[in-house]
């Protein structure tokens, strides 16, 4: 655990979505999680929430922060149905209705919590761009069409396995958590190589010819600035991606070669293929989508006497 960092585990019972079920834990979050925190907050503190909740709330009202602000990297009711949605859509109108600032991370989100009006400030996603190796492309003519990131319900199995069709002589390598897998067998050109750690997304990336997003277009993906955006910009890869959220406002002139199903898949894979950014476009992209640039530009995080280097993320979909 890095110094200064303390992790507090909260208890509690999944019983919020049921009605009563935020002030039972309330009561159970009362003796220690909350008198925890009030310990921890004797001095003046920010309060950053990075994922609604009936403890994020409570510990708004509790601390009276000088300064606080709701990280808003995702839809999050989008993520749950039923119940589970309408009460996490609660929490979070509870947390967005008396934080300072809400940093939103998609012009979705922007427009969904436009009622703050002057509190709402847009907050790209970005990502580390020191964890990036050198951006050397490959030479040796093999394609690799590579995708590194979470696999849910969002992902494009059908997609996927048309893209691997319409190009088997590239292979492609899905790299991450497969929590949605695919119903049907997948053509022998895809590659699955399971969760890998974050010092080893670089290797993976630079044995990509073509970055790949292949999102549905859904109510959740509509509020989505993905992260591996970034990551593959970072490395001069061109990218293949469906039309979704954010990415429906990019173009070639980012890189990006749109693959929604009713194109020529191997003509837009060639096209990409002939997409080549210059050693200072690189440098450039990598300068300005640096978290370290995003956080400089935002006024409350200058105020704050400790930054963390990524988003507040705790089970976010961008990833």
């Amino acid at each position: 655990m890095p110094t200064g960092v303390f992790l507090l585990k909260p208890g509690g019972l999944p019983i919020e979505p049921l009605p009563g079920g935020a002030w039972v834990n309330r009561r159970l979050f009362q003796g220690g999680a909350l008198r925890r925190i009030k310990e921890f907050g004797v001095n003046p503190v920010t309060v950053g929430v990075g994922r609604p909740s009936a403890l994020s709330f409570n510990t708004l009202r509790e601390l009276s922060p000088v300064a606080s602000f709701y990280d808003a990297m995702d839809d999050f009711p989008e993520f749950y149905d039923g119940l589970s949605k309408a009460s996490m859509a609660r929490h979070e109108a509870a947390v967005a209705g008396i934080v300072d600032r809400i940093y939103v991370s998609s012009q979705a989100l922007k427009a969904k919590l436009a009622y703050r009006k002057d509190a709402v400030v847009s907050l790209p996603n970005a990502c580390d761009m020191s964890l990036l190796p050198p951006a050397d492309k490959k030479k040796d003519g093999h394609v690799v069409i590579g995708y590194i990131g979470a696999i849910g319900a969002w992902f494009d199995w059908d997609l996927v396995i048309e893209l691997a069709r319409a190009v088997p002589k590239a292979e492609i390598h899905l790299v991450g958590p497969c929590f949605s897998p695919c119903r049907f067998a997948l053509p022998g050109n895809v590659r699955l190589h399971g969760p890998c750690r974050l010092d080893e997304i670089g290797g993976y990336l630079q044995r990509f010819s073509v970055g790949l997003i292949p999102f549905k277009s859904t109510h959740l993906t509509a509020s989505v600035d993905p992260i591996k955006y970034y990551e593959y910009r970072g490395m001069g890869l061109p990218i293949l991606s469906t039309s979704f959220g954010d990415m429906t406002q990019r173009g070639i002139s980012e890189g990006v070669f749109f693959i929604d199903h009713e194109k020529d898949l191997s003509a837009v894979v060639r096209e990409a293929l002939n997409w080549h950014p210059c050693l200072n476009e690189i440098t450039e992209i990598r300068h300005k989508n640096d978290w370290n640039t995003r956080f400089a530009s935002v006024h409350l995080f200058n105020e704050m006497t400790s930054m963390p280097t990524s988003r507040l993320s705790q089970g976010s979909f961008s990833g």
